[in-house]
């Protein structure tokens, strides 16, 4: 006997309102994962850090519905019925992808506004002709607009997909699509379908397509997939899934914690396998079997708890779900506004709980926008949506707001082309700040053969700057030393939070090591295999977690601003004043993470510099581990007196006022130049 029955979805009508709920779901995820970091949200959006997203369900049910409701209309009045929505549908998707990316590009370049991107990353694009020309023809896209190109280019080819799957040739659709996908898991720069797009990393056609069109044949068949599932009780289907969520989350807080590589089985799962599995731009195996597992416990959880849940959340997420679409896209530009209204913005990543009120305003505002907009129309009876564009069948449509539309987008490129003039990204840079990439400083001091390795220091950044703004006062004592320089920017989290502090420090710690490396990069210039390390603030901290993480790969790291808060004791090394403990707070489980315990020989290669400056910032405070309370003199000294103890070349320096940070900013590149440190003053 069913469970709660008056709980229960009561199916009624054309459309499940149920799949309106779930997308809207999606939206409010996004929506609260695209603003500042971690909340009190975060548990139950993902926050970006789970092993699946809302972007996977977006897409998900995006396919599914497109099979569900154009299924039965191709039975009952042919392809053609079919065809002429879902394409005036993708017609919108295009107009709304060319548009958003034409007034981020028009925002950046014009104005000094906070964009929900740091300006650092820059354009991508160095030409304006070739910036507008790309965006027209949809290979160039914003940060945030990217999805809306995998969408549109999901939408345009349904039509086709469906023609195939009405001539009963579903198998041949399944097994070109988990074709692409497995070569795409293999050689991803040579399926880039339809073609390769500036701006667009995350969201790739050729991995992300799999979940698209295979929704969309199970939606097709709709008929006999239900009839197959109602074969177990929809209550024994919510204990499976939910049980599946259950494993999800303690396999992702076994991996955060350090703990995963001890379980049997799963064990090999632990340092980089873990990312390379549930890989969200390839859209890799683990976050395939993560994502069925996520659609089948909300979809389950909806249709046995649904009057519960209508009732408490269905007024934000059904209108959010109806007006998916224009929900996304209204929110990016909401977030410009949010990021831009100055007690809002100092809001940003200071806690959870300002986090939070970032979202709920971001939503908010998102809902007011999407509720009054749906009342407008119905006021003056006019659907502004693809029911404005031409219909392939003959009907009349709105033509003039559609040759107008259309004008204005056009009179809108040529404004960004002939008045913009040569957009920020492509402004000249001084010689000696060439930048391959915008956010991303790479420097190399003129003289130096191509075939001479050349030592690199790389420059870590604190929580007020960008990579490259850290790294341009080194820049001429880079060149005395013959050093190139490699400066990021990186996107960091709440200090306060070790759980966000993991989750930085496993994203970006091996991001850093492969940007290290030589390569295409770097030109023909020979990069050295072993690198310096100079940090700043909360890059400080990164600083000299990277040199644990891989002191093989470095001769020497020196920061300047707050004392570590990790202590650099194995169980071999532990002592009563100093245990062996996991990572953040210790370095007992780096094997977990890189294969290898941390071991006395390497760092007897490897030199440590701290330049401690008073500071109130809560960066410079340690709020847990088993150093916390203790001050930033006692920190250092604990920490650098352990790693003499194994044999590292260490130095330390307090230094009474941070009013002057040339001083320290000069010792540590002295010690790093090999010299001696005079004492702090």
């Amino acid at each position: 006997m069913p469970l709660l029955p008056s709980w229960r979805y009561a199916e009624s009508g054309a459309r499940d309102q149920r799949l309106d709920f779930l997308r809207g779901y999606a939206v409010f995820a996004m929506v609260c994962d695209h603003v500042a970091g971690i909340s009190w949200f975060s548990p139950f959006t993902g926050g970006n850090r789970f092993v699946t997203s809302a972007a996977e369900g977006f897409v998900l049910l995006a396919g599914l519905v497109i099979g569900l409701v154009y299924g039965p209309r191709i039975a009952r009045a042919g392809w053609m019925a079919a065809a002429d929505p879902i394409l005036r549908r993708a017609s919108v998707l295009y107009g709304v992808t060319v548009g958003l990316t034409l007034i981020f590009v028009t925002l950046f370049q014009f104005t000094e506004l906070k964009l929900w991107l740091d300006r650092t990353y820059g354009l991508g694009l160095t030409d304006p002709v070739e910036l507008v020309v790309g965006t027209l023809t949809l290979h160039f896209v914003y940060h945030g607009t990217d999805i809306l190109l995998l969408y549109c280019v999901l939408i345009a080819v349904s039509p086709l997909l469906l023609l195939a799957l009405s001539r009963g040739h579903w198998p041949w659709v399944l097994l070109g699509s988990w074709a692409v996908w497995l070569v795409h898991q293999v050689y991803p720069n040579q399926v880039a379908i339809p073609w390769t797009v500036t701006n667009a990393y995350y969201f790739p056609v050729a991995g992300w397509q799999v979940i698209f069109i295979t929704a969309l044949v199970l939606g097709y068949y709709r008929s006999v997939v239900v009839r197959q599932l109602r074969r177990v009780p929809v209550e024994a289907w919510l204990l499976l899934f939910s049980v599946g969520i259950a494993f999800l989350i303690v396999i992702q807080r076994a991996h955060d914690t350090g703990r995963l590589a001890s379980w049997p089985v799963f064990g090999p799962l632990a340092g980089d396998l873990y990312f390379q599995v549930f890989d969200k731009p390839s859209v890799a195996i683990g976050r395939l079997a993560a994502t069925v597992i996520m659609a089948g416990f909300t979809y389950s959880l909806v249709t046995v708890c649904w009057r519960p849940m209508r009732a408490l959340l269905g007024w934000v997420l059904l209108p959010l779900g109806v007006s998916s679409l224009r929900a996304y896209g209204t929110h990016l530009l909401i977030i410009v506004l949010v990021y831009n209204i100055t007690p809002l913005a100092s809001l940003y990543d200071r806690s959870r709980t300002g986090n939070t009120i970032l979202q709920l305003v971001t939503v908010g505002l998102t809902l007011a926008i999407v509720v009054g907009w749906k009342r407008l129309e119905t006021g003056f009876g006019v659907d502004v949506s693809d029911g404005l564009l031409p219909s392939l069948l003959g009907h009349h449509r709105h033509r003039v707001l559609v040759g107008a539309a259309s004008g204005m987008l056009l009179v809108a490129a040529a404004l960004t082309v002939f008045v913009a003039g040569p957009i920020r990204a492509s402004r000249e840079a001084n010689p000696a700040e060439p930048m391959a990439d915008a956010g991303v400083l790479r420097y190399v001091p003129p003289g130096v053969p191509p075939a001479e390795p050349i030592t690199l220091l790389l420059v870590l950044h604190d929580e007020q700057r960008t990579g490259p703004e850290t790294a341009r006062p080194l820049l001429e004592i880079a060149a005395g030393n013959r050093w190139a320089v490699l400066a990021p920017t990186l996107a960091y989290h709440e200090w306060a939070d070790p759980e966000a502090v993991v989750g930085d420090m496993l994203e970006q710690l091996p991001l850093l090591h492969e940007l290290a490396q030589p390569g295409d990069d770097w030109g023909e210039q020979a990069i050295a295999p072993r690198l310096l390390l100079y940090g700043e603030g909360r890059g400080a901290h990164t600083a000299i977690a990277f040199s644990l993480f891989y002191p093989e790969d470095t001769v020497a790291v020196a920061t300047t601003g707050p004392a570590p808060c990790i202590v650099p004791t194995t169980e071999r090394q532990a002592t009563p004043d100093a245990p062996a403990l996991p990572f953040p707070f210790g370095v007992e489980d780096l094997e977990q993470y890189v294969g290898d315990e941390l071991e006395s020989e390497d760092l007897r290669r490897t030199g440590i510099w701290i330049g401690v400056l008073p500071s109130a910032a809560e960066v410079n405070a340690c709020p847990w581990g088993a150093l916390a309370g203790r001050s930033p003199s006692e920190r250092s000294d604990i920490f650098l007196s352990l790693l003499r103890r194994e044999g590292a070349r260490v130095a330390g320096a307090e230094y009474p006022s941070a009013d002057l940070p040339e001083r320290p900013r000069e010792d540590a590149l002295q010690f790093l130049a090999g010299g001696p440190v005079p004492p702090a003053r």
